[in-house]
């Protein structure tokens, strides 16, 4: 299994917790190594995956990790700034997923959430002043922890952006399920499998 955008390995310790988990091998990527843990069967590359993406096309051949039956990366796209550097990373998670195994994304849906929506609006035109950045369609600054002076890059993604993300692929893989959760009306983020063909 390959995780990109690992943190603490909470996916890891979760999917061991099942029968056989605990045998599986994984491999996971992260450009914050103080977030990893040491598990066995556990390989971790330290890899700063955003840059990877904005750089260049192709990002699978610098992931460190064998063709696997499951790949994943959640709570990760909507900080890849641009539609083709986070093709770039749905890309490289096909690249490296073995014919009939899982791709698994999840897509962070906030600006349906009317708090975060009100509370992106105030720090984006926070940050935008302090910052002078310019951001596309659906881009905003949130701030970490009620801290102000932090700023994080997020986007917040639209159906028709997953649609069309999905539909840039469409070639390599078929869309296996798509659902809603997470938040309390139960809509925060959207999950995608693909089925690698």
């Amino acid at each position: 299994m390959l995780d990109v955008a690992c943190g603490n390995m909470r996916f890891e310790k979760f999917a061991k917790s099942f029968e056989g988990g605990s045998q599986k091998e994984f491999y996971c990527v992260d450009s914050c190594a103080e977030l990893a843990s040491e598990l066995p069967n556990v390989h971790f590359q330290e890899l700063d995956v955003v840059e990877l993406c904005i750089e260049r096309a192709g990002p699978a051949e610098a992931l460190v990790a064998p063709m696997c039956d499951l790949s994943v990366s959640f709570g990760f796209l909507h900080h890849i700034p641009g539609f083709e550097a986070r093709r770039h990373l749905v890309d490289a998670l096909l690249d490296k997923t073995v014919q009939g195994g899982v791709v698994a994304l999840s897509f962070w849906c906030f600006m349906k959430d009317d708090r975060l929506a009100r509370k992106a609006h105030a720090i984006t035109e926070l940050a935008t002043q302090k910052l002078g950045f310019e951001l596309d369609a659906n881009d905003y600054f949130l701030d970490w922890q009620d801290d102000h002076s932090a700023f994080r890059y997020c986007h917040s993604f639209s159906d028709d952006e997953i649609d069309e993300l999905v539909a840039c692929v469409s070639g390599e893989c078929e869309q296996r399920l798509r659902y809603r959760a997470d938040g309390r009306d139960g809509a925060l983020n959207t999950y995608v499998l693909l089925s690698r063909r």
